[in-house]
């Protein structure tokens, strides 16, 4: 009897040894495999946004912004419209500092399709965790991070059939990502002081967006 409780003791025990492997295996590959997928997410996200090209240039064709807006009950569809699009230009001083220029139109529907307006642009930015990112060798020097910037921009404008002259400075907070090869979007958001030839006044929250093809 003696002999027989010490060998059953002995097989509880071994088998507790095993299935106690066995969990840890399971455990063990559940976690190597979410690892693993998320290593590939991560791989696939910085191959899309191109992460490791270096791009010190960079020449966009985009849409700036666009709306439309139609009477109620009229059934005669849109009323009013517009549509923003330009060229612009960032090149690299720095891995961490940029400057850029665009030239924006915006073409009016107003029944008939008026000219609309001309914008001219300058701007700077310092994209703050660009260097950080390159010792980490998480990105090359390129145009794919966040940033901190400063727009000013200059608009003509036509209003009572005569074109006005209008200006506006704005502090940014953005991120710009490159989308593939050709691909491009910049969004960024901050307060901005508008002036007119009517009017000076603060806008605090002012969106900038743009998306497109970039070379």
């Amino acid at each position: 009897m003696k002999y027989f409780l010490l060998f059953i003791a002995t097989f509880l025990s071994c088998s507790a040894t095993v299935f106690a492997q066995t969990d840890s295996t399971k455990i063990q590959y559940s976690e190597e495999t979410a690892a693993t997928s998320d290593f590939k997410l991560k791989e696939t996200y910085n191959y899309l946004i191109r992460a490791q090209v270096e791009e010190k240039t960079l020449l966009k064709i985009g849409v700036y912004g666009f709306g439309i807006s139609g009477s109620r009950g009229s059934g005669a569809g849109i009323d009013q419209g517009y549509l923003t699009y330009g060229l612009g230009v960032e090149r690299k001083i720095k891995p961490a500092f940029s400057v850029l220029a665009d030239f924006q139109h915006t073409l009016a529907y107003n029944k008939p399709v008026h000219p609309g307006s001309y914008a001219f642009s300058v701007g700077a930015r310092y994209y703050y965790n660009i260097n950080a990112r390159i010792r980490k060798g998480k990105s090359a020097n390129n145009f794919s991070a966040n940033y901190l910037g400063i727009h000013q921009k200059n608009v003509l404008f036509e209003a009572n059939e005569h074109y006005h002259y209008g200006s506006s400075v704005t502090v940014l907070y953005g991120l710009q990502r490159r989308i593939g090869k050709y691909g491009f979007v910049d969004f960024g958001v901050g307060p901005a002081l508008h002036h007119s030839s009517r009017a000076t006044n603060l806008d605090l929250v002012n969106l900038l967006f743009s998306i497109g093809l970039a070379f």
